[in-house]
């Protein structure tokens, strides 16, 4: 017998302490009195009453003793070891995407936690539970515990993802358990068909459920000039008639409804370790279908479902959004003479009213604010501006901040040679540009410049750089022509406003590149000029602020659904705007299907087949009681004696 509360025994000094108090007694003093007729009669009556009056005062004294015993002993909490009757459990239980397909108006991920539940509450006291729940990452819920009543609170409260389940890290964070407790009873519980489970009991959730999902969908333009929304739908299950439909702009009234027979998708899908090809190969078991939404081609958002009940409804819809660049920022062009420059941004929409300011350079002082876009066309600022991004022609000396260094000027003519390199920075800003020999222009001078940081060249002369981009030390975007535009013919040829073009979209980017992503994706915000903070908010109502330090902020979409992102820009809240964009998270392919399969899940090791010792521990309860007894009869006891007196 052990106790859980061992303080519990100091209770027993009680019983030492009544002794004491028993020994000590009261002394009395002699009395000179007429008779002891009476008393005597009384103690012969008494005698006849209770044969061993004689030790009426020590079962007074044992009762209590009794009484402070066991009220000690039931405030140690006693247990008794019962030899092998407890054990150790790890379950593991599927947190994917797929889990939250419904049969009855039950998930499986439900299921699951019944099933566990189940396990907890059947467990033999001293018994302990541990909780790995897998989906894009691998959470241990709780571990050895002991307390049957809050793991299955905990249990309760956990929630299955929406996205792919790594099963790796799943095994090797139960290996690990099971490589410190070979006792260790390990149940699996998923939705996936493992081709060989070792040292662990594998329970599958799926119940052979049917499932319809839409796997993409794009915006296209037929031959009649119709707006038209072509995707793929794909029935796991029996071969079945699919209805979509494409709102506008969250309109309740379809555009455009379409009826597609899908051919059924009867057998078990297998997962590779490797899903390079794997959506491809998704693709060529669905049916393509094709939407004709009418003439009109403007819309901001296009909602593509598939109608009717289904097990999965996260995967019943597709939103798509119209990306586009904003051309809604302030440029402020610094020059004596910027003939070309106000003509290309006018023609490429950044010049709209109240849009373009131009300002002569001796009226510029250094400290205008509120611009997403500095030009300083040759004329040399004494160091970058305290906002915006920022584009260089002629520097003619050392600026502060810039990121580069003004040498000196090479006045001879030269032809600019292309940036050859493959990387992805230099194909997205020289796309569209014409490399041949016979259009390249040419300088007749430029400032040879060297930098402290790192940029992008696109244009060499002579193996100096002409034309490059980056980041200056602000972390703003900035753009550099270490020539003036009237000294070169790159004005005269197509290049330049596909050039031109190319710099206002570095530097005045997407949000985000695309609209449509796929849950456990990360997405990558740009961090446009002046920006103050970005704040997303997730399907859920989750709100996140990104970091807005660097050039690109990186957010891991862990929902399905709609998310919003909302960029501020502007220094104060008086001045400060706001740019909101939407972008969708759909289900990832593999969790749309009801019937997959998974490669091994093995745990390495031999099991001890030894279990842990339970306890019993309702001890606590029997001396209580016993206490309770001894009490009233102790009570009872001296209502007697006194009653006799």
């Amino acid at each position: 017998m052990s106790f859980l509360y061992p303080l519990g025994l100091l209770g027993l000094i009680g019983v030492p302490v009544l002794i004491i108090i028993y020994i000590i007694k009261n002394k009395y003093t002699e009395q000179t009195i007429p008779s002891t007729y009476l008393w005597e009669l009384s103690e012969k009556f008494l005698k006849r009453k209770n044969p061993i009056s004689r030790i009426n005062g020590l079962i007074s004294l044992i009762l209590q003793i009794l009484i402070v015993i066991c009220i000690s002993l039931a405030t140690a909490r006693p247990v008794f070891a019962l030899k092998g009757q407890a054990r150790d459990y790890c379950f593991i239980l599927d947190g994917s995407g797929s889990m939250n397909i419904e049969k009855d108006g039950v998930s499986r991920f439900e299921r699951g936690k019944e099933k566990i539940s189940a396990l907890i509450s059947g467990a033999k006291n001293g018994s302990s539970f541990t909780l790995i729940c897998t989906g894009e990452t691998t959470s241990v819920v709780f571990k050895d515990f002991t307390d049957s009543e809050r793991a299955l609170e905990m249990l309760s409260e956990t929630k299955a993802s929406q996205g792919t389940a790594d099963y790796a890290d799943a095994l090797e964070e139960a290996q690990k358990y099971f490589d410190e407790n070979a006792s260790l009873k390990v149940y699996l519980f998923s939705d996936k068909t493992f081709e060989n489970v070792q040292n662990a009991e594998y329970i599958n959730l799926s119940e052979s459920e049917t499932n319809r999902a839409l796997l993409g969908a794009q915006v296209n333009t037929d031959v009649d000039g119709n707006m038209v929304v072509e995707g793929n739908a794909i029935v796991y299950g029996d071969t079945a008639e699919v209805t979509v439909a494409v709102y506008r702009n969250n309109s309740g009234t379809p555009i455009g409804r379409s009826t597609v027979t899908v051919k059924g998708v009867a057998d078990p899908v297998a997962i590779p370790e490797d899903k390079t090809d794997f959506n491809d190969k998704i693709l060529e078991k669905s049916t393509a279908f094709s939407v004709n939404c009418g003439g009109s081609k403007e819309y901001q958002s296009l909602r593509v479902v598939l109608e009717g009940e289904d097990a999965l409804v996260s995967d019943d819809e597709i939103i798509i959004y119209n990306v586009k660049h904003d051309t809604s920022f302030r440029t402020l062009i610094v020059s004596d003479a910027p003939v070309f420059l106000d003509t290309a941004l006018t023609a490429l929409g950044y010049g709209g009213e109240d849009q373009l300011q131009i300002m002569k350079t001796k009226d510029y002082s250094g400290d205008e604010t509120g611009y997403g876009l500095y030009i300083f066309d040759s004329y040399t600022p004494a160091a970058v501006p305290k906002d915006g991004a920022v584009w260089f022609f002629a520097p003619g000396g050392r600026i502060e901040d810039s990121g580069f260094i003004y040498q000196s000027e090479v006045a001879e003519v030269t032809k600019l040679t292309p940036n050859s390199s493959s990387s992805t920075s230099v194909k997205k800003l020289l796309e569209g540009v014409w490399l041949q020999e016979e259009v390249l222009p040419s300088v007749a001078k430029y400032s040879k410049c060297s930098f402290s940081r790192d940029f992008v060249t696109l244009f060499e002369c002579n193996g100096n750089p002409v034309i490059f981009a980056g980041e200056n030390a602000r972390g703003n975007r900035q753009a550099v022509f270490a020539f003036a535009l009237g000294d070169s013919d790159i004005t005269a040829t197509p290049n330049f406003l596909v050039l031109i073009r190319n710099l206002l979209n570095y530097t005045f980017p997407v949000i985000v590149e695309d609209a449509n992503y796929f849950c456990g994706d990360v997405v990558k915000i740009n961090v446009l000029p002046n920006c103050a903070g970005i704040r997303i908010t997730s399907p859920g109502g989750q709100v996140t602020y990104a970091d807005t330090e660097t050039a690109v902020s990186e957010y891991t979409l862990s929902e399905t659904g709609l998310y919003t992102i909302v960029v501020k820009i502007g220094e104060t809240d008086a001045t400060a705007s706001e740019r909101t964009v939407e972008i969708f998270s759909q289900t990832p392919y593999e969790e749309s299907i009801v019937s997959a399969e998974e490669k091994d899940f093995l745990l390495s090791g031999e099991p001890s087949g030894v279990n842990p010792d339970g306890i019993y521990e309702n001890l606590a309860i029997l001396f209580i009681i016993l206490a309770a007894f001894f009490v009233a009869d102790w009570m009872v006891y001296c209502y007697e004696q006194y009653q006799l007196r």
